[in-house]
């Protein structure tokens, strides 16, 4: 990934959480917390895949409530952000951390030492 890609992603996952963090995208429920864990950029910066994980609600109503408020969010970006066009914003859930408890329990079952320990 190019540096300029990396930068510009990096800076719209701060400015979405920003965002989320002060309350500002509608349609967000205020119970729930969703993050941001990641951004990647296409080459020609014209997509920005904006990976997010929900605690506390269905990751699909907050996901769906990011796609609505996208419009709000790409303007909001344009006033922080010193770019001539921002990119289209796509919202994907992020299993990450899913799948890292999955094998966490899979290595626990297996009984497997931890790097370091003595069995």
């Amino acid at each position: 990934m190019r540096v300029r890609t990396q930068k510009v992603g990096g800076q719209i996952q701060r400015e979405i959480a920003d965002l989320l963090l002060r309350g500002e995208i509608h349609g967000v429920r205020r119970e729930g917390v969703i993050s941001v864990t990641g951004v990647t950029v296409s080459g020609d910066l014209q997509v920005a895949t904006v990976h997010v994980t929900a605690y506390g609600q269905p990751i699909t109503e907050g996901i769906e409530a990011l796609k609505k408020a996208s419009g709000f969010i790409r303007g909001q970006l344009g006033k922080r952000m010193r770019m001539r066009k921002v990119p289209e914003l796509r919202f994907k859930e992020d299993t990450s951390l899913e799948y890292g408890n999955r094998i966490e329990k899979i290595l626990v079952s297996l009984a497997i030492p931890a790097a370091g320990e003595q069995g």
